[in-house]
Parts: structure tokens; C-alpha cells; sequence
């Protein structure tokens, strides 16, 4: 198996504003959605200036805390065919985002 370099990919990070709230009425924790959608950026061409999406590219989803980066993915998913994942329930902080694609 082979990693392709992830300079070979634009990463866009689109935050969506989705609010939920806990069932419990005492205690409401706004939660946040987050949405992720990565384009091929080797598939662009002067006869064809566009990014195609990128199927079956891992990403994980780290929680970044004072510098610190967790050890463990917070969240993984692997993309679709429109190139894209979602996560939802997530706190208001600071996240970092891996992704990783092996060919063959």
C-alpha cells in the first residue's frame, strides 16, 4: 500500500452553524456540526479547471488543546462519493483535521 502525499489535496472546512442542545434544560451545551470536503487537486487542468472529489480518503478529527494535540482521533470518518464527511455533537474548541488516502 501506498500513501499519496497530502499536499496533493485541498482540504476545505466548511462550519456549519447547527446549535443542539441536551435534554436536560438546566444544563443547555450548544453543539456544533462540522463538515469536511476534500478535492483532488491533481485532477485540475487547464482544459479542465476544476477539483474533482476524492472517494475513500480517511479523516480524522483531533482535539487540539494548548498546543497539545490528543493521541487518539476524537472522530474518523472516510469520505463519500461527493468527497465529503460530517460530524456532529461537537464542542466549541480547537480541532485539527489528518487525512490519509492509500492506493492499491
Amino acid at each position: 500500500m501506498k500513501k499519496i502525499n497530502p499536499l496533493f489535496y485541498c482540504l476545505l472546512v466548511i462550519t456549519l452553524a447547527s446549535f443542539g442542545c441536551s435534554e436536560d434544560e438546566e444544563n443547555l451545551k450548544p453543539t456544533l456540526s462540522l463538515g469536511v470536503t476534500i478535492l483532488n487537486t491533481m485532477t485540475w487542468s487547464q482544459e479542465s479547471p476544476t477539483f474533482q472529489p476524492e472517494t475513500g480518503v480517511l479523516v480524522k478529527l483531533y482535539i487540539s488543546e494548548n498546543g497539545t494535540l490528543s493521541k487518539t482521533p476524537l472522530h474518523t470518518a472516510t469520505t463519500n462519493e461527493d468527497g465529503t464527511v460530517s460530524f456532529y455533537g461537537l464542542d466549541t474548541m480547537r480541532y485539527i483535521i489528518d487525512t490519509l488516502k492509500v492506493i492499491g
